[in-house]
C-alpha cells in the first residue's frame, strides 16, 4: 500500500482562501470554481492509528521476562505484539506499564 498523507478538507479550503486573500482582491469566478471543486471532493474514510506502543492495553509481562503484549487480546489468546503493531481496538494511553 502506498504511503498517503491525508489532510482535512477544511485545512485545504483555508489554505486556498489564505492564498487568494494575499492578493487583496475580490475572488474571481475561476477562483470560486476551484474553491468549489475542493469543497466537492469526496472525503476519505480514515481514522488515526494508535500504535501498540501508545495504547493503554499494551503491557509488559512481569512473569515472562521482557515480553510486551496486548492486555486486551491477551485474555484467551496470549497475543504478543510489536511496538509498531496496531488494531481496531487501540486506545491512546500510557502503554507498556
Amino acid at each position: 500500500m502506498a504511503d498517503t498523507e491525508y489532510i482535512s478538507k477544511e485545512a485545504a479550503l483555508a489554505c486556498f482562501s489564505d492564498w487568494i486573500d494575499r492578493y487583496g482582491h475580490e475572488h474571481t469566478a475561476d477562483e470560486m470554481v476551484e474553491y468549489q471543486r475542493i469543497e466537492d471532493l469526496p472525503v476519505a474514510d480514515v481514522v488515526e492509528v494508535v500504535r501498540c506502543r501508545d495504547c493503554k492495553h499494551y503491557k509488559e509481562s512481569k512473569l515472562l521476562g521482557p515480553t510486551k503484549f496486548c492486555y486486551f487480546y491477551q485474555i484467551g489468546t496470549g497475543l504478543n505484539t510489536a511496538d509498531d503493531d496496531f488494531c481496531s481496538k487501540g486506545e491512546k494511553g500510557e502503554g507498556t506499564k
